[in-house]
């Protein structure tokens, strides 16, 4: 509830974004950010623009505007050069959907949003959501399979950063076992990786890529300016996809599942994740706002932990 945040979000913003600067974004819809070293890991959305200047009481939480409620078709793209090979892959609406999603796993926290997640995807693509493997379904094996299906993949699952060696962050699956009876089952006991350098190994024919996963959006420790992040994000546009939405930090079960329900049918409905992202959050934002109570969910932390990478 210490609402210096939107300080530092405001000063933040008038450095990279200035006045004269933003006053040319507002004249385009679009806004293609290519960031250089650590400015992979900001959040442009979060920056704000005006700050929320009424006199804030005990326990209120302040309600400035963000760059995200300016409307604009916001995404990162790695460099120029991989946004223009990737805007050049074939873009067809988003008419089929897989999810794979992973809620325990041995000697990790639960991750209750897990089920949300997939019952988001039920919900909105019904009989187009052409696979769901969850619980003991959720191996590596299963992941893998679903690489080389079209439409959007979803993975919910825990995810780790390895900055110093990128290509071997990973997203945890269950280990697969025998086959029997004609089903696959998981070996309750043993987690498996699926890292950006077997993802690397495989073609991916996912047009967009979901990872409701933590820390899935990070990379090197130290980025070379000027080049794009190595590791789980990467790897998955090198390897066939068109656009990734990855975790920058935490991802929280409590607020997470009820943002992407809305990212989702945006989705559904524009078949264009820039679109679909910002209208999202400007959903959540303001359905905040509108509340009369207090609302901690409205700080940056808990619905700009998305970014969006790849095509625009």
């Amino acid at each position: 509830m210490d609402n210096t945040w939107q300080d530092e979000l405001f000063e933040l913003r008038t450095t990279l974004l200035p006045d004269e600067i933003l006053s040319e974004i507002r004249k385009t819809t679009s806004l293609v950010l290519v960031p250089q070293h650590i400015l992979h890991y900001l959040p442009f959305s979060a920056l704000v623009i005006s700050k929320d200047r009424s006199k804030l009481g005990k326990n209120a939480i302040a309600k400035p505007r963000f760059l995200v409620d300016e409307s604009l078709r916001l995404i990162n793209a790695p460099s120029f050069t991989i946004w223009d090979v990737l805007r050049n892959r074939r873009h067809a609406p988003f008419r089929t959907a897989n999810a794979i999603g992973l809620a325990v796993a041995p000697g990790l926290p639960p991750l209750p949003g897990v089920e949300q997640d997939l019952n988001n995807m039920r919900e909105v693509f019904g009989k187009d959501l052409r696979s769901v493997f969850e619980k003991d379904q959720a191996t590596k094996e299963s992941a893998v399979s679903l690489l080389r299906e079209a439409g959007i993949l979803m993975l919910a699952t825990h995810g780790f950063n390895d900055s110093d060696r990128p290509l071997e962050s990973y997203l945890v699956f269950l280990k697969g076992s025998a086959i029997e009876s004609g089903e696959k089952h998981a070996d309750a006991d043993t987690e498996e990786k699926l890292t950006a350098r077997e993802i690397l190994s495989h073609q991916v024919n996912a047009r967009l890529i979901v990872m409701s996963a933590c820390y899935s959006g990070l990379g090197d420790r130290s980025p070379q300016p000027g080049d794009d992040l190595f590791g789980l994000q990467r790897a998955f546009l090198q390897s066939g996809g068109r656009s990734v939405l990855s975790g920058l930090w935490d991802v929280y079960d409590g607020s997470a599942p009820d943002l992407m329900m809305s990212f989702y049918q945006e989705v559904r409905n524009t078949s264009s994740p820039s679109i679909a992202l910002p209208k999202a959050q400007r959903s959540f934002l303001n359905r905040l706002r509108a509340s009369k109570r207090i609302e901690p969910w409205l700080h940056p932390y808990f619905w700009s932990v998305f970014s969006l990478c790849g095509a625009d």
